[in-house]
């Protein structure tokens, strides 16, 4: 109706409505663009947790084991409470769930990556893991993701001296405790040694004392056979000298019983390698082709066949000894 308009309030008119969604739209073009730019490059910018991992390498159950076994990963234990053990996923840095089961056929091949917990005789829960990448630059990538602080609440990660090229991160666990992973590569394999210390629940990882919580994991990894700790044995004067006198009289030909990271096996001897022997394993499933002078453990000298002879054999002091008297 005419004059209806005159009679409405000021917001309500068309003119009035008009200036105010234009004020609106200038807020907007002011405050809310920018700040969605920021948020969306930032969201570019920020990691998708958890990382984005490379999958593992597929390879059958035993060899999987055999090559944990090889790394002395089964004997780091020692005489603790063994917990569980199985397989497990790179994504387990961060959600910390358990190993599965390992009641799989043999000849299935999976995800490469074992994982065994325990409890030690001072009551730390610890854990070491192997994972098995297709390459070099894969697992050099998980450790660098893995040992961060990125994805983890009020993390503390740090590189440290032995092993060598290994990384720590501290961090509280989704059960609330205090853990300590240590991880390094060799090659396309991934070490992680965990450990949570009796009574960590609750602590703040800057509070805690590092290097304290660094010492039971480094300890761990140190015992693993390609963790290169410190000064290769054998590098000594002394440890040369050594070698040299528990390899005399050892020759091509010969027999030995090898000892190679916790795996004894016998070779046929071929000639000396640095600081050892090279040998070529009686069983073909052994890879190694040389050895150390300490990994010998036994020896059995080529002697070839009795020689020939028509005269008659002497008896031995220690067979006329013998009292062959015959007694009714």
């Amino acid at each position: 109706m005419p004059g209806e308009d005159a009679r409405a309030p000021w917001w309500a008119r068309a003119p009035a409505r008009l200036a105010l969604l234009l004020v609106v739209l200038a807020a907007v073009a002011c405050y809310g663009v920018p700040k969605i730019i920021a948020n969306a490059s930032a969201g570019t910018s920020a990691p998708q947790c958890p990382f984005d991992v490379a999958p593992l390498a597929k390879e059958s159950v035993p060899d999987v084991e055999f090559t944990a076994y090889a790394d002395r990963l089964f004997s780091l234990p020692g005489r603790g409470r063994l917990d569980t053990w199985g397989l497990q996923e790179p994504d387990a840095a961060w959600a910390d769930n358990p190993p599965r089961n390992l009641g799989l056929p043999h000849s299935l091949r999976v995800d490469a990556g074992i994982e065994m917990r325990w409890w030690s005789a001072a009551g730390d829960h610890l854990g070491a893991s192997l994972f098995v990448f297709p390459d070099d630059t894969s697992a050099a990538e998980y450790v660098n993701d893995a040992a961060s602080a990125l994805c983890r609440a009020d993390a503390v990660a740090t590189a440290i001296s032995r092993p060598s090229g290994a990384r720590a991160v501290i961090w509280a666990n989704p059960e609330g405790y205090l853990q300590t992973d240590i991880y390094f590569a060799r090659g396309r394999n991934v070490y992680r040694l965990a450990a949570v210390a009796p009574g960590a629940e609750g602590e703040h990882p800057r509070a805690a004392g590092i290097q304290q919580l660094l010492r039971v994991p480094a300890s761990l990894a140190c015992d693993l056979a390609d963790a290169r700790c410190g000064r290769p044995s054998g590098s000594s004067p002394l440890a040369r000298k050594l070698a040299q006198v528990r390899l005399e009289g050892i020759h091509a030909g010969d027999i030995v019983e090898v000892d190679r990271l916790g795996r004894r096996f016998h070779a046929l001897v071929t000639g000396n390698a640095p600081e050892g022997l090279a040998f070529q394993p009686l069983d073909r499933r052994i890879t190694y082709r040389s050895c150390r002078a300490h990994q010998v453990r036994a020896h059995w000298a080529k002697r070839g066949r009795p020689r020939a002879t028509e005269e008659p054999l002497e008896p031995s002091p220690l067979q006329l000894e013998l009292d062959t008297t015959v007694r009714d």
